[in-house]
């Protein structure tokens, strides 16, 4: 049975990310002006433009999302490709393509080793580029370079670029499954410190510390993660078998340990970092 490739799904439904992330920033910052207002006297006529100018902003940045989906995000979900025996089909908002793998002219890797990139596959008629952030695009690659070289066409790449290509894809699909399913844990970890970092300043008496050290929690949160991803890298590098085309499959059992001590580490950093704020 063919396997079809698609984007992955917070491209395909990336409103639904969005619309959740714009939510908790919304909320966050109706916090903040509602601590900052706490024990001051406003006139009502001041607050209803505050509010309106709150509101206001929202809803233009939401309009403006709604115009980058329509114009550049809705593609994702409709974009699709497999490989059948004979050619590629290539579905996507214009239609549907079918490249015979006797019509490639080429395939193009512009990317950086594990950072992230392309595949441009360049054939009789245009090309087609996929990145990254389709799933499985690792297999997808070593599937097309099969097809290629049963059909004496192994010259249409260069292999060094390929291989590195395929190292990237797969560690790229791997890394976006360790988002998915440490998600939840990443977005409670940063909502629990917002609110923390939101309060506490205010209760003692120096609020404009607030959204500093909420957005530079966030950062720490962030850094800490990719220190993680670079740990699981690094055996996932030397773990790959360039010959055969071969990566290794995950140990979840070693990045459980690498992601308890990252986040262990944040929430020293920050429990720390809330001791010397109650001293102050």
């Amino acid at each position: 049975m063919e396997t079809v490739y698609r984007y992955r799904k917070h491209l395909r439904e990336p409103l639904k990310y969005i619309g959740l992330f714009f939510l908790l920033l919304f909320l966050f910052v109706a916090l903040y002006l509602f601590l900052a207002m706490q024990g001051r006297q406003f006139d009502a006529g001041v607050l209803e433009a505050v509010v309106f100018a709150l509101i206001f902003f929202f809803v233009i940045i939401g309009a403006e999302i709604l115009l980058l989906y329509y114009l550049f995000l809705r593609r994702f979900a409709i974009i699709s490709v497999r490989l059948t025996d004979d050619a590629i089909i290539y579905d996507n908002i214009k239609g549907r393509t079918v490249v015979p793998y006797e019509e490639i002219v080429a395939l193009k890797f512009p990317s950086i080793e594990y950072a992230g990139g392309w595949v441009q596959i360049v054939h009789s008629k245009g090309s087609i580029r996929l990145t990254v952030v389709l799933e499985s695009i690792g297999e997808f690659v070593k599937q097309l370079k099969e097809k290629l070289e049963q059909r004496n066409m192994a010259h249409k790449y260069k292999e060094s670029q390929l291989i590195s290509f395929y190292k990237t894809a797969t560690y790229s699909d791997q890394s976006w499954e360790r988002i998915y399913e440490n998600s939840k844990l990443l977005l409670a970890s940063m909502v629990v410190s917002v609110l923390i970092l939101m309060v506490l300043p205010f209760i003692k008496g120096q609020g404009g510390l607030g959204l500093p050290l909420s957005l530079l929690a966030v950062i720490l949160l962030a850094i800490g993660f990719s220190v993680g991803e670079v740990v699981i890298n690094r055996r996932f590098a030397t773990g790959t078998d360039e010959m055969s085309l071969q990566a290794p499959e995950r140990d979840k059992g070693f990045e459980k340990k690498v992601y308890t001590w990252v986040f262990g580490v944040y929430w020293v950093i920050f429990l720390a970092a809330m001791i010397i704020i109650a001293l102050m």
